[in-house]
């Protein structure tokens, strides 16, 4: 369930990590990336809170129970729509973690990673 997204977001990560805010999902990366609690703003802090909170074990079986639920009582309706659409967000939160875990940590800046010209990394990053 949602594995696609997840997957592609792990990949996000390196992609940002890449071509920084040249990357077509920097955008992505920055919200479900760990909390900058200098730079985020007040309501994106609370939404990768809440999103921590869902992307647990107890958190998406809840999530799977509430689309299978709206698909039975609400199919086609917005009810049902959100909370498919919560559900691969989360699971996109999932993945940017793990990306952040494989590629690099939340204090590093955006574009830092393999060199453009197909160089070696840059002083301090974890790619090769």
């Amino acid at each position: 369930f949602c594995e696609r997204q997840r997957l592609y977001s792990i990949s996000d990560v390196l992609l940002w990590r890449k071509y920084g805010e040249q990357s077509p999902r920097a955008r992505l990366v920055r919200e479900n990336a760990p909390v900058r609690w200098t730079g985020d703003p007040p309501r994106l802090i609370l939404k990768k809170m809440v999103k921590r909170l869902l992307a647990t074990h107890p958190g998406r079986a809840a999530m799977q129970l509430a689309c299978a639920v709206t698909e039975r009582v609400a199919p086609d309706s917005w009810w049902n729509r959100r909370t498919y659409q919560l559900a691969v967000g989360i699971a996109i939160f999932k993945g940017v973690r793990e990306g952040v875990l494989r590629y690099g940590g939340p204090s590093m800046a955006p574009g830092r990673g393999v060199a453009r010209d197909g160089g070696a990394a840059a002083p301090g990053s974890n790619l090769r």
